[in-house]
Parts: C-alpha cells; sequence; structure tokens
C-alpha cells in the first residue's frame, strides 16, 4: 500500500511539473514544443523520484530502467489518449473522458513500473 501512496504522491508532482512548465513555456514559444519538453522535465522527475522512493531501487545502472521506463511511459500515452478518445465520443463530456483514461492509464502504469520497470528480483 505504501508503493501506491507514494506512486500518487510522485503523480501528482509531475503533473505539476509538466504544467507548470508548459504554462510557462507555451507563453514564450510553440505549444507543442512547450508540452514535449514539459513531459520530458517531468518524465526524467518521475523516473528519478519512482525508482529510488516508490519502488526503492537503488541500483545505479540506469540503463537497465531507462529504456523500460519510456516504453512503458509510450504505452501510457497511448493507452491515456486511446481510453480519452473512446469514451468522448461516446459521452461528449470531456472532463469524464479525461477522468477515466488518466484512471485507466495511472492503474496500467503503476502495475507496469512496480513488476516490470522497477522489479528489484534478478
Amino acid at each position: 500500500m505504501e508503493n501506491i501512496v507514494r506512486f500518487f504522491i510522485v503523480g501528482v508532482v509531475t503533473t505539476t511539473i509538466d504544467w507548470t512548465i508548459y504554462w510557462f513555456l507555451s507563453q514564450m514559444m510553440n505549444i507543442t514544443i512547450a508540452k514535449i519538453f514539459s513531459m520530458l522535465v517531468a518524465s526524467l522527475f518521475s523516473y528519478s523520484l519512482n525508482k529510488v522512493w516508490t519502488f526503492k531501487n537503488s541500483d545505479r545502472r540506469h540503463e537497465k530502467y531507462l529504456w523500460k521506463y519510456y516504453v512503458t511511459f509510450i504505452i501510457n500515452i497511448a493507452i491515456n489518449t486511446t481510453v480519452n478518445t473512446l469514451i468522448y465520443n461516446n459521452t461528449r463530456t470531456k472532463l469524464f473522458a479525461l477522468i477515466v483514461a488518466t484512471g485507466c492509464a495511472t492503474v496500467i502504469n503503476y502495475i507496469m513500473q512496480r513488476f516490470w520497470v522497477f522489479n528489484n528480483t534478478k
């Protein structure tokens, strides 16, 4: 249960970092570039904190984990956007679609990070 609470806290902080960087950069540059940069910075923060704090993985070989993290990141984006689109197309309610998509992606993201990305078993 402690992992889940920590994962949630990291997620909230990561989202805040993403949105804050995006908001500031989008005032000065193209929103797509701003969003790419904000997501990249936020994802590096999330990787670092989830690895060390949430899942207590002290292995210093980042190459072993980083590629798995970004495969998970891409899958998470695909799930999030697909569910969001499906729910929105059927309900025409953006907030409901956002909540359901985020919930689904968060569960899959946690499972993949816990049991595949940062799995401490050899």
